[in-house]
């Protein structure tokens, strides 16, 4: 006899119940982890917000989709996915911008949301690295002190927002333009707040940028990672990133993972040289327009 599967929304007495079922699957739900404990299994329109679904097994989550604020769609569901998201378009009317987890799930999600042939800005298989910080390896510029690390600072402000613009028009493909600038100030000055926003210094020039996109006490996830295209080829992000990995050691970080598309071969060079390894493999798909959350009726 198959088990009893219940499918419902999350609130705030599943939270603990959460945790335990996302560290089962740590590398892989930094974005879901952080979120959570940032704002709480709390639907709404502030950043790091979501509408959570789990389906439970004996009371115990077993898989878990979450539809952000910003329209990103992230999913921990090694089982159920189907009847996830068809529970989960009962509860959030918010468009779907961006799908986000390992990869057979966000595969399965395009087909059972109908978005296969949806125009995509980021189609995009990702290899899936971690470290233990303690293993970190720390490259000759920084560790000389020839570069510098340091959280962003207030005069970087102006300079940071024209570079996360840049790389978000050149990674992920978003349309240049004001409102982009605007929505790249918020971020900026949100990740400064938190303290999860680093730049690289050579001399007086900031000459790298790179950020947690997801954090918690024991763990960073890197992200955002940049430099402009006249200071490439230095072996400056790789410093950046060691950089801000060194801080968070410092202050009792444990571990870190990071994502980086499958032919992207110079990154991973980078990230290996860090002492990264790979432990799987992540998608990120973000769609040129927004589409109504829903189970298509033509799959098959």
């Amino acid at each position: 006899m198959g088990k009893n599967v219940e499918f419902r929304p999350l609130g705030p007495a599943d939270e603990a119940a959460l945790e335990r079922f996302l560290a089962e699957h740590l590398n892989s739900s930094l974005f879901l982890l952080s979120n959570a404990r940032a704002s709480g299994v709390l639907d709404g329109d502030k950043p790091y917000h979501g509408a959570y679904v789990g389906a439970f097994e004996e009371g115990m989550p077993r898989a878990v989709v979450a539809h952000y604020w910003n329209g990103n769609l992230v999913l921990q569901a090694p089982e159920h996915l189907e009847p996830l998201l068809e529970e989960l378009a009962r509860w959030t009317k918010r468009p779907v911008r961006e799908l986000i987890g390992p990869w057979a799930q966000v595969e399965q999600a395009r087909r059972v949301l109908g978005l296969e042939d949806a125009r995509c800005t980021l189609e995009s298989k990702e290899v899936l690295f971690a470290l233990a910080l303690e293993r970190l390896r720390i490259p000759p510029a920084l560790d000389s002190g020839e570069v510098r690390s340091l959280r962003a600072r207030e005069e970087d402000v102006d300079l940071l927002v024209r570079w996360r613009h840049d790389y978000l028009v050149e990674v992920l493909g978003r349309p240049s333009g004001e409102a982009l600038m605007a929505g790249c100030r918020e971020f900026v000055v949100r990740m400064m707040q938190e303290g999860s926003l680093f730049v690289l210094t050579h001399g007086q020039e900031v000459v790298a940028l790179t950020a947690f996109n997801a954090r918690l006490p024991e763990i960073v996830q890197v992200g955002g990672v940049y430099t402009p295209p006249s200071l490439r080829s230095r072996g400056y992000a790789r410093a950046a990133v060691a950089g801000s990995l060194r801080t968070v050691l410092a202050e009792g970080c444990q571990s870190a993972v990071l994502f980086t598309p499958v032919e992207n071969l110079p990154a991973q060079r980078s990230y290996r040289a860090l002492g990264f390894e790979e432990v799987g493999d992540y998608a990120l798909i973000v769609l040129e327009q927004e589409h109504r959350l829903r189970v298509s009726t033509r799959r098959g």
